[in-house]
């Protein structure tokens, strides 16, 4: 959870218990719990694009890496090196612990945008065997009470996967002009009852339908 003031916490329900965590920051993902993400992501933290020199921790750790560096172009490129790169949780949690940590300031509202959406594009996991890809994103900006948020793909009735028209891009909802307090009309006219029990002739589990 978080508010416009910046304020976050996180809520975990770990083997029965429930966990808070105030002032959880800017990043959360899929298990292993809170706590430990946070641990783990900070053994990234020495990363920094304006560095001077090389990062001697990552130095001993990467392949080649004096032969990276110093062919590099772009230094700031090159001193993050050592960065999770896998799709797991953890390594998407500290991917972008690192990202927010080398991240300047930004100067407008389109610049924090544009700074969201290179950070969600690189947490992205794609169709490989055996994964499960990224289906959608979405950004929130709490400041102006907008909802952008992008579909990529979706998983059709034989559980293939349909990918969107890759120039799809974000599309903006404005918070303030919807009403949450009065419902529109047609919904209040819905009625939603239960099925007459007598009238249940059987109940299939979601892998035997046919759609």
């Amino acid at each position: 959870m978080r508010d416009k003031t910046g304020a976050s916490a996180v809520i975990e329900f770990i083997e029965g218990e429930v966990k808070i965590y105030d002032q959880a920051g800017d990043i959360m993902t899929n298990s292993p719990p809170f706590d430990w993400q946070l641990k783990h992501a900070s053994f990234y933290d020495s990363l920094k694009a304006d560095s001077q020199g090389p990062n001697e921790s990552f130095r001993k750790v990467v392949y080649e890496y004096d032969e990276i560096y110093k062919t590099s172009n772009v230094i700031g490129e090159a001193n993050l090196m050592g960065i999770p790169g896998d799709f797991t949780p953890a390594s998407r949690f500290a991917r972008a612990r690192v990202m927010l940590n080398n991240f300047p300031a930004p100067s407008s509202r389109q610049v924090a945008l544009y700074q969201a959406s290179t950070l969600i594009d690189s947490l992205g996991v794609p169709a490989l065997n055996g994964a499960s890809p990224t289906l959608w994103s979405s950004i929130k900006d709490l400041d102006e009470s907008i909802y952008y948020e992008k579909n990529i793909a979706f998983f059709q009735g034989d559980k293939t996967l349909y990918a969107l028209p890759i120039t799809g891009g974000y599309t903006a909802i404005d918070l303030k002009s919807i009403d949450f307090v009065v419902p529109n009309p047609t919904y209040v006219l819905i009625k939603i009852e239960p099925t007459d029990p007598k009238e249940v002739k059987e109940i299939l589990p979601a892998d035997k339908l046919k759609i």
